[in-house]
């Protein structure tokens, strides 16, 4: 799969990296940095002149996109700040994403794991790729509450630089 394809009107579209952010009470202090740590040393700076676009959405009791529109990875600037707070409501994440994403873009999700809403709700289930990063984990299982939102090819990573490096060649490799 190319990252730049042609439309029917004979334009280049460019793959879009949907990274979804938990933001929720249980992401206070040192697992934020983990997560902004991620995103700056294995996704931002490895896939930098790759042609990718990246699109930011926080979620905690409700969604938030916070890039207006997909930017080119080398204008995009991780926030200073995230207001931590609430539940891990994982479906109202999805939910925007899906009146957004496109079919071949790909979804990155950095969480703890644990969703509080009513996981597997039909209308949020994305068929999307997604890389799943296990924020304060060494596990490299799927919690249910993340597997029963995707349809597709759904890769989890753990917090081991060995699994985080895996992460990065495995997102250059689905946008090539």
């Amino acid at each position: 799969m190319g990252l730049s394809q042609m439309t029917t009107e004979g334009q280049e579209k460019t793959t879009t990296l949907w990274v979804l952010l938990d933001v929720s009470n249980c992401m206070r202090g040192a697992t934020i940095e983990s997560a902004r740590n991620v995103l700056q040393q294995y996704v931002l700076s490895q896939l930098m002149m790759s042609g990718l676009k990246i699109s930011l959405i926080t979620f905690g009791n409700t969604a938030s996109l916070l890039t207006d529109e997909p930017l080119a990875i080398e204008e995009f600037q991780l926030p200073e700040e995230f207001t931590i707070g609430g539940m891990c409501n994982l479906s109202d994440a999805l939910s925007l994403c899906n009146n957004l994403i496109a079919q071949d873009d790909k979804i990155l999700l950095l969480t703890k794991g644990y969703t509080t809403d009513s996981y597997g709700n039909q209308n949020h289930i994305l068929d999307n790729d997604c890389h799943v990063v296990m924020l304060d984990s060494s596990s490299n299982r799927v919690p249910v509450t993340l597997s029963s939102y995707f349809s597709g090819r759904l890769k989890v990573y753990n917090m081991k630089e060995e699994s985080l490096k895996e992460l990065s060649v495995n997102l250059k490799c689905v946008i090539k």
